[in-house]
């Protein structure tokens, strides 16, 4: 990234355990935030946030266990984060990816 150039470049991946009869609230998630150096979200594509569960966008199951759990993985992603009225600005990558709220169930980012 340059200031003739001020596209940020991420690639993340996530794996999230599923597990069986937990409340939304209590599943593994994972949030990926480009902030300003106010500590602020950057517009339109700063944000990312996804919990566990069936039919998030572009994760596939790959693994059910007899209990009922399944993983779901997003594999390798790319994204492009234009950062054109941030030059000469800090700006802070944060990666957050946390198990389910009763801490038996994984996710990582």
């Amino acid at each position: 990234m340059s200031a003739s150039d001020p596209i940020l470049t991420l690639q993340y991946a996530v794996v999230l355990e599923n597990p069986a009869g937990h409340a939304g609230n209590q599943q593994p998630w994972f949030q990926l935030q480009v902030l300003d150096q106010a500590g602020n979200p950057i517009p339109g594509c700063g944000q990312y946030f996804v919990t566990a569960g069936p039919g998030i966008a572009g994760y596939k199951g790959f693994w059910y266990a007899p209990n009922g759990d399944t993983v779901y993985c997003k594999p390798w992603t790319t994204v492009f984060v234009p950062l054109y009225n941030y030059v000469g600005q800090r700006v802070t990558i944060k990666a957050t990816a946390s198990d389910c709220a009763l801490g038996g169930h994984f996710g990582y980012g």
